[in-house]
């Protein structure tokens, strides 16, 4: 895994994150976030402007680095280490992966993650373990430790082991993922109206320059075999000699060739007159 030196949450950080296969974006990408897999891809793809938060989520989300802050020292004593905040990259198979931790022990050995809800379950559900499956990629590791605050302030802490089933299903859904985004279907307003006046220019183009040889074609059948000029229009006709030199080899051998038209190939050049144009 490489480190990057960004802090999380930064203008900086925000930008790096851009267009890049990151954790929190798993679950959408595995059809199982908060938001659709075509809104997801849309935002990936820039193809929608971020959404304004309301009170509430702002609150949410305040709440939410509250408990995390709160939850951090009591996840630390449990595993006897440091959980440090960092960001990370990792190729892996052909892909690029991108996670913000929200805690990573030194040796990289065991991946932190903070979740506060006010839903209880009795196994981590896909919504979280896309997640940690990402995560642990990023970490090259298979250990997870998934600490959760209700909204009551309680914490729970379970552990999660990395399943191989999962981790191929994960990688092969974001190959998908990058398919389906270079094949996606732009059904917004000002990408249509700008397409569909390209294939109207695109015809006008085709028909004027069928038009356009149409033309020439009647100019070069009106100079016949000599220029011609007129109408702000010249029509220069030349000869293109088509006689073969036979090679010296042919020559030294007295071979018999063929007989060859070599009667010269009547070309022409039309030009517009400067002032004309």
């Amino acid at each position: 895994m490489k480190s990057l030196d960004l802090s999380q949450g930064s203008p900086e950080w925000l930008t790096a994150r851009e267009g890049q296969l990151t954790a929190s974006l798993a679950p959408a990408m595995m059809g199982v976030g908060y938001q659709s897999r075509d809104k997801a891809m849309r935002s990936f793809l820039g193809l929608s402007e971020p959404e304004e938060l309301t009170p509430f989520v702002k609150n949410m989300f305040e709440q939410g680095h509250i408990s995390e802050a709160n939850a951090r020292p009591l996840a630390e004593k449990l595993i006897g280490e440091s959980l440090s905040p960092i960001t990370g990259v990792r190729e892996f198979c052909d892909l690029k992966f991108f996670a913000s931790f929200d805690g990573l022990t030194f040796d990289n050995k065991l991946v932190w993650e903070h979740k506060m809800t006010g839903k209880v379950f009795s196994e981590i559900p896909p919504l979280y373990y896309w997640q940690l499956e990402h995560q642990m990629i990023v970490a090259n590791t298979e250990n997870a430790l998934l600490t959760v605050t209700d909204l009551g302030g309680n914490i729970t802490h379970r552990y999660y082991t990395s399943v191989p089933q999962k981790r191929v299903k994960l990688v092969d859904g974001w190959s998908k993922w990058l398919e389906d985004c270079s094949d996606y279907e732009r059904t917004d307003s000002i990408f249509l109206d700008v397409a569909e006046e390209y294939i109207a220019l695109k015809h006008e183009v085709d028909v004027r320059s069928y038009k356009l040889k149409e033309t020439a074609k009647k100019l070069q059948d009106l100079a016949g075999n000599k220029n011609a000029s007129g109408g702000g229009i010249k029509v220069t006709v030349f000869a293109k000699n088509n006689k073969q030199s036979p090679s010296s080899y042919i020559k030294e051998n007295d071979i018999e060739l063929p007989e060859i038209d070599c009667s010269p190939e009547l070309q022409y050049r039309i030009t517009i007159n400067k002032k004309e144009q």
